[in-house]
């Protein structure tokens, strides 16, 4: 999930300023889509969308919405897309990634869909990973 920081999605729609919760959980569903077109030789521009999120098996009184429950696991689905280049050397591939968040769980009802308030200074993620060329 690209257009989160490290461990801040989830567990569930699970969300507290004050905790310092590292987000990990029992259950994990993800998926993923990107489109990838060569610019020059080994230079690749890619597009690509997230969906996901992480949950926990056991109910836990301290994170509300955190349980994996099926009447509204799909409700607590994160969304987020983004644009980045590929070094792509045949045998292992360089990516460096912005991305922003389109749909978050854990924001309030009224403001779980991206608005216009969007920045880029505090909106887009920025990654770098290092990965197999699939």
């Amino acid at each position: 999930m690209r257009a989160w920081r490290l461990r801040t999605l989830g567990p569930g729609s699970y969300y507290s300023t004050s905790s310092k919760l590292e987000s990990t959980g029992d259950i994990k569903i993800e998926f993923n889509v990107e489109f990838r077109t060569p610019i020059y030789k080994f230079l690749h521009m890619a597009v690509f969308a997230d969906a996901g999120n992480i949950w926990i098996f056991r109910k836990n009184a301290d994170l509300i919405g955190a349980e994996f429950k099926w009447n509204r696991f799909y409700k607590e689905i994160a969304l987020g897309a983004g644009a980045g280049l590929r070094l792509d050397f045949s045998f292992f591939v360089l990516r460096m990634d912005a991305a922003f968040q389109i749909f978050n769980p854990a924001n309030n009802i009224s403001n779980h869909w991206i608005n216009n308030s969007f920045t880029l200074k505090d909106d887009l993620v920025f990654s770098i990973g290092v990965g197999y060329p699939f």
